[in-house]
């Protein structure tokens, strides 16, 4: 037994995973995903208005984003297996449409999403024992408007990508008349992953690199990109089943798609620091970054900072972490309540 804990304390993953703990990378999860569970939804509205005006013309493109939002979270838009999703994406939004709601959701999202990309960028250059960024502030705040719309468009876009291989594929079976074979499906499957794995990575690259402004080289980069990607991958099909059955549990169809957000954002923002801490492990073990030092852990003594801990040096950004430490706490107890709500149905 201590041969297997010797060899598993040597590995990469264990090492990565030591370093997101020194870090606190449940604690800064629980912040950042307590600030993106308010942008989703305007974030959502955005781009369904933007990109169905765009795709006014290609219904069927369309009803693919839509489709692919659907299946990743079961509930969120309505259709016929929800009709009390809380967004409406049945037909592209009109012009009139595009002004209203583009703006409306334009406003909440900049608010509430500049703040989940700053706590973000915060949480991975912790990671990198990096301190707060220091810049001049209208230029970071222009440059996360940026970062806030590629991210934007980059989610959406994996489900056009999708499509897209999806139909080259198809097409080029045709050609050969395999296109219903078990080959055919099965080439099909594997290439959609590999390009909805492609978009993931992209994403990670953009929130690795270009947001939390840390100059990686690219391989160390690329690893922790990669393993981001995968857990994402895993992680969208974990909580499409999961949402979809917690939605046809009566006891559960009144809050069970805003529990599953708030625990959704959570994991996600865990799968990402972990990330970063993979990147980070890489980069120091190869001489590309400092070694660790104990400047993750609070860095005054007093039963304050062990008390209170915060994302970094200053202690403005202690606020949003205390919310991360309720958000967490307030998961883990709704998700044992729905867990016995879920025993105490199966026994029916």
């Amino acid at each position: 037994m201590k041969a297997l804990l010797a060899r598993l304390k040597a590995t990469h993953a264990y090492r990565s995973w030591q370093r997101y703990n020194d870090s606190r990378g449940n604690l800064l999860a629980g912040g950042v995903a307590y600030l993106g569970f308010f942008s989703i939804i305007p974030a959502l509205v955005l781009g369904f208005t933007v990109f169905g005006f765009v795709l006014r013309g290609q219904p069927d493109l369309f009803d693919r984003v839509v489709s692919y939002v659907s299946r990743t979270l079961p509930g969120i838009l309505k259709d016929s297996a929800h009709p009390d999703g809380i967004l409406d994406a049945s037909a592209p939004p009109t012009p009139n449409a595009l002004s209203l709601a583009g703006a409306i959701s334009l406003v909440t999202l900049l608010v509430s999403g500049l703040g989940w990309v700053d706590a973000l960028r915060q949480a991975v250059r912790a990671m990198f024992d990096e301190p707060k960024l220091k810049a001049n502030p209208v230029v970071v705040k222009v440059r996360d408007v940026g970062v806030l719309a590629t991210l934007g468009v980059a989610v959406l876009l994996s489900a056009v990508l999708s499509f897209v291989v999806s139909a080259a594929t198809t097409w080029a079976l045709g050609l050969v008349n395999a296109e219903d074979s078990t080959v055919g499906h099965v080439l099909l499957r594997v290439l959609g992953t590999l390009a909805v794995l492609a978009a993931d990575f992209a994403l990670m690259v953009i929130v690795l690199r270009l947001m939390s402004g840390v100059d990686l080289p690219r391989a160390d980069l690329a690893q922790g990109a990669l393993v981001g990607a995968v857990g994402l991958g895993v992680l969208k099909l974990a909580s499409g089943l999961l949402l979809a059955s917690a939605g046809r549990k009566p006891l559960l169809t009144g809050f069970a798609v805003v529990i599953g957000l708030l625990v959704l954002m959570n994991l996600i923002s865990r799968i990402m620091l972990l990330s970063a801490a993979w990147a980070a492990t890489t980069a120091t073990e190869r001489g590309h970054l400092p070694s660790q030092a104990p400047a993750a852990l609070p860095r005054a003594a007093g039963p304050r900072d062990d008390v209170l801990p915060s994302f970094g040096p200053r202690a403005a950004d202690r606020t949003a972490v205390a919310a991360g430490a309720v958000l967490g706490l307030t998961a883990g107890v709704v998700g044992h309540t729905l867990r016995r709500g879920l025993r105490a149905l199966v026994a029916r």
